[in-house]
């Protein structure tokens, strides 16, 4: 699904289901707010989905591009094709979605937003004045989200489309986010938790270690169902390595406690990533 950002997409699945006795689709992760995404997704409706409904939403977590249009589709979309179905998600992403969603009122964006970054070692005027600007950012993307919920957690064995899919949470990229792990097919719907290029936020790169043995522990070898595909899973998290080294000599905008983070969590990924030569 495209996106009007420099990340110009973003990966969404739908997958045949049957929930008590009645066919139709599952949906994970649903693209911003967007008249573009909007249209594209009444066009899958219309043509994709064999006149069965959509039976629920799974969001992997509360950004905007995943969580943006859930809301409208769980009520069925412009034409209101199905009856209102739940969204799922963990309780931390449902949590920081719906307090985010509030605006400027809930201080997690404008100027609140900007005293949080410039406490943390942020101290370019130009970047700190474009978070005073986007007290309306995220509800404009995510301009509505639904008002209950069915909670995920980790360890959650979810049957999807006549398979089990297990839920693995991680913690770092957002609060609680979900992965879905299929033993049977070695498949992992990954969301945002493994990408190639970018790392979880440096300041909570100890949690990625944890991510790392949570993912590692389910699947070794997976066929990703991520943005590219990765032969292995660690593959992707050896890198973060040299990745954390570069951030530590970059680090000279952050505070003491921060490059001391840099540094204890950098060594503890290299240090794991030599035992595996």
């Amino acid at each position: 699904m495209p996106l009007p950002f420099a990340l110009d997409h973003i990966n969404l699945w739908v997958m045949h289901d049957e929930i008590d006795g009645v066919a139709g689709w599952t949906i994970i992760d649903c693209g911003i707010s967007d008249e573009t995404i909007r249209a594209n997704w009444e066009s899958t409706f219309d043509t994709l989905l064999d006149g069965l409904p959509v039976l629920r939403v799974i969001v992997t977590h509360c950004h905007p591009d995943h969580l943006g249009l859930a809301d409208w589709i769980c009520n069925g979309g412009e034409k209101k094709r199905w009856d209102p179905v739940r969204l799922w998600m963990s309780l931390g992403e449902y949590a920081m979605g719906r307090v985010m969603s509030a605006g400027d009122g809930s201080d997690a964006s404008g100027e609140r937003a900007a005293q949080h970054f410039a406490l943390h070692g942020m101290t370019d005027p130009a970047l700190l004045e474009a978070l005073r600007k986007r007290d309306a950012y995220y509800p404009t993307l995510v301009p509505s989200i639904p008002r209950v919920y069915r909670r995920l957690r980790d360890g959650d064995r979810l049957k999807i489309g006549g398979r089990d899919w297990e839920v693995v949470t991680g913690v770092g990229h957002s609060p609680e986010h979900c992965a879905f792990f299929c033993a049977e097919t070695k498949v992992l719907i990954s969301g945002d938790m493994v990408l190639p290029h970018i790392s979880t936020n440096p300041l909570t790169c100890r949690c990625l270690l944890s991510n790392r043995r949570g993912i590692r522990s389910r699947c070794s070898w997976v066929h990703w169902a991520a943005t590219s595909p990765f032969p292995r899973i660690h593959s992707c998290f050896l890198r973060t390595a040299s990745r954390f080294a570069a951030c530590i000599c970059a680090s000279g905008s952050f505070g003491i406690s921060s490059r001391r983070a840099f540094a204890g969590s950098a060594r503890s990924l290299r240090d794991q990533a030599a035992k595996r030569r």
